[in-house]
């Protein structure tokens, strides 16, 4: 995934959630797929196996805990590159250099 520095972050968030999102549709498509070799389709359709129902959950919960990990890092960054711009301003003024805008 490339790194864009955008004001808000939403392009890399977005990359990252259809990113993770496509990650966890393959592994259903997996799962249905091994599925189907243990038991035919009327089985599947009256019950979920409570190993696969705990696989998914603990996927999900994966992904939450990597959204938050994400959300936090770009909080982190945002503030470096502000800090970063405000120290460039500084400089500029000190030595008479005037920043666009």
């Amino acid at each position: 995934m490339a790194n864009k520095i955008t004001k808000n972050g939403d392009t890399e968030f977005q990359e990252f959630v259809v990113h993770s999102l496509t990650k966890i549709d393959q592994g259903l498509d997996q799962m249905s797929s091994e599925l189907n070799k243990k038991a035919d389709k009327a089985d599947l359709e009256s019950k979920a196996d409570k190993s696969d129902i705990e696989r998914v959950l603990a996927r999900v919960s994966m992904i939450g805990g990597n959204v938050d990990d994400y959300r936090a890092e770009q909080a982190v960054t945002q503030r470096q590159v502000a800090r970063h711009e405000k120290w460039h301003r500084q400089i500029a003024q000190k030595i008479g250099i005037k920043l666009a805008e």
